[in-house]
């Protein structure tokens, strides 16, 4: 049985060793026959996605990135609702707009949360 356990730290330290991934996102793996040059990101995404609220009140959003200052947060419509650089969203107006937020490095990794603002 030691020695299952042994072969099993071993495997998962070979893994932690194959592939790694910063704070941003953006991971490595080397993989077999692999150097690790190839890189990517993971698919962003924003939670809540639909959120109704009303005047002057505040909603927070967030990501899979966590509050990575690499993100960018856009409002479709800053009459209806603002959105803050750490994903607070503030209702201004009656109406609708679509919140954006995205990574700065590479703007097409993006997710949206659709904001219904009420009376």
């Amino acid at each position: 049985m030691h020695m299952r356990k042994q072969r099993a730290f071993l495997f998962a330290l070979a893994l932690g060793a194959l592939a790694a991934c910063d704070s941003d996102g953006v991971g490595t793996l080397a993989g077999l026959g692999g150097n690790g040059t190839q890189t990517g990101t993971a698919a962003l995404t924003v939670l809540p996605t639909d959120v109704q609220m009303s005047v002057n009140s505040t909603a927070q959003l967030s990501t899979n990135a966590g509050t990575s200052s690499s993100l960018q947060w856009l409002s479709s419509n800053n009459n209806v609702a603002t959105v803050s650089q750490t994903g607070v969203v503030t209702g201004r107006s009656v109406g609708t707009a679509v919140i954006t937020v995205r990574f700065a490095a590479d703007t097409t990794n993006a997710a949206t949360s659709n904001i219904s603002v009420t009376q």
